[in-house]
């Protein structure tokens, strides 16, 4: 089955509506597609509801491009399957649709002092589906339309770049907050057609940091050897790899449609949906309203008074543990940047230039001050091993500790540990509740626990025990316990 998860539709600089585009993608022997308009999500449900309505044979998958600048350089992260009713997520788009608006109409007012050439912000809505994005290509088309030069290309030329007396460069998002944002809305995070970035390799390490899930290693612009070198960079990161023609018009010259012209291997599909399927859905604020909203049903046909206090408790431990496989994940992923770039460097633990690594991976901010005092889940059992003389919150709004136990550690020897309280200074501050533990060794990190027997992690895992290796049983899949 032929796939292609980069296509964009007139909801931003594509030519053809979500509709045609469906109808397209079968014409070429697509069974699987993404419409990844630029900064905007409108285009699913249109296609969505066309493919329904007319029972077509063809799978669609969410998707975004948000358009992101980095060192004056344009990035483009690819967003697959987030929860596009996630706050952050509805104010990112939100941002950046302002961000465009505000660039087309200062270059709209320069065109006309400086060039005489009159556009009116009207004629690019026109060129653009009802409520999608305005870009450089609605620009330069509306300037061509007005006269002001004999084509599109000439106006890309002229007044489309960043030579341009009249261009205005987009404030936008950095791709870092990008890949966050949308990992923490359910999605995954996918950097585009990194063929023409500056550094690829080492902006990558970096957004992995940030929940980074893949590359986009099959683009229609990458050589058989681009493929090979980023394909096989993802294997050495943990990436997943995807694909896509990138899709927006014929060719101008010879009117070539590329739509899944080029070859992306169908089992990508299936590692996206399993990458999916590690990350979750993303923030639990509306999964947690339905889920409470159940429960209120529930309770209101059994026992409305009795069942409450203990459902409304058991909602908050699921979603604390949703939010730990999360944030566990985002630590193996900075980790094993953290380990290929000490490869790359050939540096080891007690190294200067390790440990400011280290400070960038925890991306501490300020020390705990005041009355954080971590309890044990049985405050009479004490796990000494995960005792901290200090701590610190950090940027992602966590509070973390963090202690060598052997820095000249070696094979599987225990090098590290760290708590991670995900709900930050907020209460309760109890191990295995919102504390959890991770375990460094020179290969990899684990949560407190892994390898000990499902019964040892259950028995600490209770009023009987102190919480610790909660840390291990949670991600296991052990359910949730009084």
């Amino acid at each position: 089955m032929k796939v292609d998860f980069h296509i964009h539709s007139n909801f931003s600089d594509g030519q053809y509506s979500p509709e045609k585009l469906v109808d397209m993608a079968i014409d070429a022997g697509l069974g699987i597609i993404s419409i990844t308009d630029h900064d905007n999500v409108l285009s699913y449900n249109v296609a969505k509801k066309y493919i329904e309505d007319t029972n077509k044979d063809l799978t669609l998958v969410q998707g975004i491009e948000v358009n992101t600048m980095y060192k004056d350089e344009e990035i483009h992260i690819l967003g697959y399957m987030p929860n596009v009713e996630n706050s952050e997520f509805k104010n990112l788009l939100k941002v950046q649709q302002e961000a465009r608006i505000e660039q087309a109409k200062e270059i709209i007012d320069l065109l006309a002092k400086r060039e005489k050439i009159y556009v009116k912000f009207e004629d690019l809505q026109a060129l653009v589906a009802e409520g999608g994005s305005i870009g450089r290509p609605h620009i330069a088309k509306a300037i061509t339309s007005a006269g002001g030069t004999k084509s599109v290309v000439e106006a890309y030329d002229k007044y489309i770049n960043d030579n341009s007396p009249v261009y205005v460069k987009r404030k936008t998002v950095s791709p870092h907050d990008a890949v966050e944002i949308i990992y923490d809305a359910g999605g995954v995070p996918v950097i585009a057609h990194p063929y023409n970035l500056t550094n690829s390799q080492e902006l990558i390490k970096q957004l992995m940091q940030y929940g980074l899930r893949g590359i986009e290693a099959y683009h229609r612009r990458h050589t058989p050897a681009i493929v090979e070198y980023f394909s096989t960079m993802a294997e050495e990161f943990g990436l997943i790899v995807t694909g896509g023609s990138d899709f927006h018009s014929p060719n101008i010259s010879t009117g070539q449609i590329v739509l899944g012209k080029n070859f992306v291997p169908e089992w990508t599909y299936e590692k996206l949906l399993d990458d999916k399927k590690t990350i979750g859905y993303g923030s639990m604020k509306k999964a947690s309203v339905l889920i409470e909203s159940l429960l209120v049903f529930v309770v209101l046909l059994t026992s409305l008074f009795i069942a409450l206090p203990f459902i409304a408790k058991t909602n908050q431990r699921e979603r604390d543990i949703v939010l730990w496989n999360q944030k566990f994940s985002n630590i193996q992923y900075a980790y094993s940047v953290l380990k290929v770039q000490m490869e790359d460097e050939n540096t080891n633990f007690m190294s200067s230039s390790f440990q400011r690594k280290l400070r960038q991976f925890l991306r501490e901010k300020n020390i705990v001050t005041g009355n954080y005092k971590p309890q044990f889940l049985n405050k009479n059992i004490q796990n000494e091993t995960y005792i901290f003389n200090k701590y610190f919150e950090n940027e992602n709004g966590l509070v973390l500790g963090f202690k060598w136990i052997n820095p000249k550690c070696k094979g599987h020897e225990l090098c590290a540990v760290m708590s991670v309280d995900i709900n930050g200074l907020e209460k309760p501050n109890v191990w295995g509740r919102d504390i959890y533990g991770v375990n460094f060794y020179l290969e990899d990190v684990e949560p407190a626990g892994r390898g000990l027997s499902i019964n040892t992690l259950l028995k600490d895992c209770s009023k009987k025990g102190s919480g610790v290796y909660c840390s291990a049983y949670y991600l296991n899949g052990g359910f949730i316990g009084k």
